[in-house]
């Protein structure tokens, strides 16, 4: 294999474990947490969930939505039991097994921005790209 032919494969190869990078970093804790509560669920595990205000409950596993879940209670009239937001979670521990899940939820003031692309940003970075492409093209085939 030529040298340059090298080169151009391991950019094209570097690009994209980029973007499967950031892809895979795009997904939240949130996510995390509803597999594990619904495993929990699927096992019908009696568990504490530690929320950021110090409080404790405890019960199995209910209904698990997008934003929140819900803690079942075996004494709890309510047929649906409490709701907790994903966001309030600071901890969930298996009473059974011991293990504990730490959450890790930025504060209020540890915001972080999200990026929104444009559309011209992304069409200028693919004329680019593009260009760049067909000039290695052109001077790989040349020679």
């Amino acid at each position: 294999m030529n040298g340059s032919r090298s080169v151009s494969l391991f950019v094209l190869v570097a690009m994209l474990q980029a973007s499967v990078t950031v892809a895979a970093a795009e997904r939240t804790e949130r996510s995390g947490l509803r597999e594990l509560l619904q495993a929990r669920r699927a096992q019908q595990a009696f568990v504490t969930v530690e929320l950021a205000d110090g409080q404790a409950v405890s019960g199995s596993i209910g209904r698990t939505e997008r934003t929140l879940f819900y803690v079942l209670d075996n004494g709890n009239a309510a047929p649906q039991g409490r709701s907790v937001v994903y966001a309030d979670v600071r901890a969930v521990v298996d009473r059974s097994t011991g293990d504990r899940f730490e959450v890790q939820v930025p504060g209020p003031t540890a915001r972080l921005p999200r990026v929104h692309t444009s559309f011209k940003a992304l069409l200028i970075t693919g004329i680019v790209v593009g260009a760049l492409l067909i000039v290695a093209y052109v001077t790989l085939s040349g020679t």
